[in-house]
Order: C-alpha cells, then structure tokens, then sequence
C-alpha cells in the first residue's frame, strides 16, 4: 500500500504512532487538517499546502513526543514535498510518482501498491483543508503497481 504525497505532508510510522502519540491512530486523524489524513496500514500521511504549516504540524508532533531526527535521519516522521520526495533522509520511507504522475509513498518494509488518498481527493484538483472529522482514507481510482 501507498499514500498519497502532493503538496507537503507529514508522514508517520504506525509504530511510532502507536507507542508515543497520545489516543494512537484515532487521535492522529482527529487532529489532521480535515481532508487530508489517509493511512495504509504502515504509515499515516496529513497534508498540507505550504511548508509552514507542515513545519507547524511536525511541531505539534514533537511537543506530543515524537522524535523528527536521530543522528541526522527521519526518525517517528517526515515531511514529504510532492516534487522532491522526503526533505530529510529517511531510512523507512520509499517515494516515487505512478505512471499517471501522482506523487506517492509508502512504507520501506512493504512494496508500493495500491494508493490511498483522503476521502473526496480527485487528480488534478487543488486538495483543501476542510473543517469534517477525516476518515481513513480511500482507495485510489488509479491502481499503482
């Protein structure tokens, strides 16, 4: 599995979510920006359409307890920009774009699959925070093998 990778998101190992951030998973989609949270099993994905408000989102993780660097690397999360790929090395996360140009990620334990993208996110439309609780996320129409 795979999630999607446009703009800037921060991107969250399960694990890490599951050990340090308050309420788990459930907590971590209540307090993305609505609209953008998809997950894949493996790693959670919020989005956003700036770096600062990515850079406010990683601080809002760290205050939580996640760790962003150990020794110069990504360690509980990333950020990711859509054109670039991860903007610090990251030993866990695999990036790349599908064959219609769709930035994606996924986890580096598992292979690249199907994409899953925030509830109401179309290709080629600008993706806007909006105020409904975020769901989990759904399947790409696009399969991305």
């Amino acid at each position: 599995m795979s999630v999607l990778a446009e703009a800037f998101s921060v991107v969250v190992s399960r694990a890490a979510i599951d050990r340090l951030y308050a309420g788990g998973l459930e907590a971590l989609r209540r307090d993305a920006p609505g609209g953008t949270f998809c997950f894949d099993g493996l790693i959670a994905r919020a989005g956003f359409n700036s770096r600062a408000a990515a850079d406010f989102f990683a601080a809002l993780l760290r205050a939580s307890g996640l760790t962003h660097f150990v020794r110069g690397h990504a360690a509980d999360f990333v950020l990711v920009e859509g054109l670039r790929g991860p903007l610090s090395p990251c030993l866990w996360l695999e990036f790349g774009h599908d064959r219609h140009g769709i930035p994606m990620c996924w986890h580096a334990a598992a292979r690249r699959g199907v994409l899953r993208v925030p509830d109401g996110w179309e290709p080629g439309r600008r993706q806007v925070a909006d105020t409904r609780e975020p769901a989990a996320g759904r399947l790409s129409p696009f399969v991305t093998h």
